[in-house]
């Protein structure tokens, strides 16, 4: 587990986006160490957000601008 304050102004649905993408980067370090030893890798991630959960399922679409960077972020620690 993780845990962690990223600050007072912020909203649940950035909450959820900032602990994904955060999951990612950990995740994508890890990655590089399991393939390095040469064993397999496998991660499932689970979410409670119905925005940024449809939004990557590409249900919704990104209307709000901080939303959109942090959706782009995603995008671009894992291509979907």
């Amino acid at each position: 587990y993780i845990t962690g304050n990223i600050g007072k102004e912020c909203t649940n649905n950035t909450s959820e986006y900032m602990a994904l993408i955060i999951a990612m980067m950990v995740m994508d370090f890890i990655k590089l160490e399991e393939i390095k030893s040469e064993n397999n890798f496998n991660i499932n991630v689970y979410a409670d957000s119905e925005l940024m959960i449809n939004h990557i399922l590409k249900k919704y679409k990104v209307k709000s601008g901080h939303i959109s960077l942090l959706y782009n972020t995603v995008r671009n620690i894992y291509l979907f």
